[in-house]
């Protein structure tokens, strides 16, 4: 326990007046600093670093299927919360669903917002929500070569295919008199299109004749680029290398012009990069030149952007990347994305969790959480270990299901495994623990509301004083500490302790020491509740009151009865159904007996 005086007649006074969150890793119990606690369960530190019982949550919709993902942003200039379950994508407003489409999809997504839309990975196929309908994504046609001759077929080379498609563009130039043209591909199975000057003709106006031509019903005169025909190639393209990809982001040095996929099960170390649609920023056009292999064949867990770098992380290394502009043997200007070594160490082994926290990337690895901090070197990074408080913790857990979700709005960084959630209170710099907390997926609205997903198919909305109709079990215990004399014994008369007088605000105390078994655990609580309850409003005149609120700590003092022991420590309890328990001081007394331990 921390602020421990003792005066001239061995009357100790033990004092905690911040408290500073979980610390259940040292190797010696007293040797915890001043409001650390090695056992503290579903509590939480305030931003004046007092101990408040964490917020319940309400099922605000319940699925027949595990929710398979939550994501809440802007899309086509609305603020929309949305989550993927029952095989459809939802709409959320309010405690109101709307259901937008159907998803097929295994049991998680991921999402991308990108150009005013939003993407949703499913591990097979990658769907597209514009704020109406929901719809798998429709490949771009890539414009293969311009100014083709209509002889020969040949022509200026433009755009590379794509791997979601075998359907090609390619624009002629014409005489007065032409039409017939020779595609660049001998092997075209199949005409789908044609466009005159930019205008789309019908049906009748072109036709795929003998000897692999296409030709037009009328000649469309003279002119560079005038007709655009589309047409099937023979050879299969292979999308599921794109549509197979669970995870996305977006980079592209100073700006966010490309898509990248990883965690295809197929291609487990390679990375996707989208091209340029004439130009313009697309997520449906991806090349084999933009496929990128890293390392030595690990798998890519994660890719993260920091500054103008994208960091990539398998299981045990970490790299970075980087745009360069290059030139093919064409003359032609393209990005290029080269892969560099960062770290043959330590990576990321929870594939799509890792973030970026108060702009440092921060991952897990099979030791905790790593944050990358910056040094002197523009392209180097420090990993360094910041969860060794909650080691014994992390330690027993399998980290590589883990969720990770940052809830910037607080400070908050979350890693759920199963029905256990670890915070990390980054703008403290301290750790909590939650148990009871289902959560699958998380997000948090404009509004600052916060939702998770379960995988029994509800929809939780955090907040109110009880767990879906179940009480919280809230737990703090002090260290066990022999109040700076391991020589003599010691005995506690008094615990006063400050508790805010939220509605039903209560707190059960104990104690247990080195003599005293569990079976002889003190007991003790106190009660604060709001003002309001015992004031009759008949007959107050409201004209004299100022209406300016005082909140100020409900102190109480409870008798203590530990004798004779030589350390002790303290337990908070709070289990009720619905009662808040904001504790904001503890201060212990007694005094040192002349008798040795």
């Amino acid at each position: 326990m921390g602020g421990i005086g003792m005066d001239k007649n061995s009357r100790f006074r033990a004092y905690i007046g911040k408290f500073t969150g979980l610390h259940n890793s040292s190797g010696a119990p007293d040797e915890l600093k001043p409001g650390e606690s090695p056992r503290m369960v579903n509590l939480k530190i305030t931003d004046g670093y007092k101990l408040k019982k964490r917020a319940g949550y309400t099922a605000v919709m319940r699925t027949d299927t595990p929710v398979a993902g939550m994501w809440s942003g802007d899309i086509a200039g609305e603020a929309e919360t949305v989550f993927v379950s029952d095989s459809g994508l939802f709409k959320l407003s309010g405690d109101d669903t709307v259901r937008v489409g159907d998803i097929s999809h295994g049991t998680k997504v991921s999402f991308l917002p990108f150009g005013r839309r939003l993407y949703i990975l499913t591990g097979e196929a990658i769907y597209v929500y514009d704020g109406d309908t929901v719809a798998p994504i429709e490949p771009y046609y890539p414009l293969i070569a311009v100014s083709s001759d209509p002889q020969t077929g040949s022509g200026t080379l433009y755009e590379d295919m794509n791997i979601l498609t075998n359907i090609v563009r390619q624009s002629f130039n014409t005489e007065s008199d032409t039409v017939e043209f020779t595609p660049m591909f001998k092997n075209c199975i199949e005409l789908l299109g044609a466009k005159v000057n930019e205008t789309v003709l019908s049906d009748g106006q072109y036709s795929f004749i003998n000897g692999g031509k296409f030709s037009l019903k009328e000649a469309p005169g003279a002119g560079t680029d005038t007709v655009e025909f589309t047409y099937r190639l023979r050879e299969k393209a292979d999308p599921s290398k794109v549509l197979g990809c669970r995870y996305a982001m977006c980079f592209g040095g100073d700006n966010d012009t490309r898509v990248f996929l990883w965690g295809n099960e197929e291609y487990p170390s390679v990375r996707f990069c989208s091209a340029l649609a004439e130009g313009q920023p697309s997520a449906c056009y991806f090349t084999e030149s933009g496929m990128t292999g890293i390392g030595s064949g690990e798998k890519i867990c994660d890719i993260i952007r920091h500054y103008d770098r994208q960091l990539i992380f398998t299981p045990h290394s970490a790299y970075y990347s980087y745009i360069e502009y290059k030139q093919d043997g064409l003359g032609r200007t393209f990005a290029s994305f080269p892969v560099y070594s960062l770290s043959s160490g330590k990576g990321n082994i929870a594939p799509g969790q890792a973030v970026l926290i108060d702009n440092a990337p921060c991952t897990l690895s099979e030791e905790g959480l790593i944050r990358w901090t910056s040094t002197n070197i523009r392209d180097e990074r420090n990993a360094v270990c910041f969860s060794d408080r909650i080691y014994k913790y992390l330690a027993a857990e399998e980290l590589k299901q883990a969720i990770v979700f940052d809830r910037a709005s607080r400070g908050e960084l979350f890693v759920t495994v199963g029905s256990r959630c670890y915070v990390y209170n980054y703008r403290l710099d301290l750790f909590y623990y939650y148990e009871d907390i289902p959560a699958v997926c998380w997000c948090e609205d404009e509004k600052g509301e916060l939702y998770f997903g379960t995988d029994d198919g509800r929809i939780c909305r955090v907040g109110g004083m009880n767990d879906d109709g179940r009480a919280i079990n809230a737990v703090w215990e002090s260290d066990m500490t022999a109040l700076g004399d391991t020589a003599h014994l010691k005995n506690a008369y008094s615990l006063t302790i400050g508790l805010l007088p939220d509605a039903d605000a209560q707190a059960e105390i104990g104690w247990v020491s080195d003599r005293a078994s569990s079976e002889q655990y003190g007991k003790r609580s106190a009660q604060a509740r709001g003002i309001a309850s015992t004031l009759d409003f008949t007959n107050i005149g409201f004209d004299r009151l100022s209406f300016y609120s005082v909140c100020g700590a409900y102190m109480s003092t409870v008798r203590l009865n530990a004798r004779r022991f030589g350390q002790i420590k303290l337990v908070l309890k709070n289990d009720g159904m619905d009662s808040s328990m904001s504790i904001l001081s503890l201060c212990l007394t007694g005094e040192v007996t002349s008798k040795r331990v």
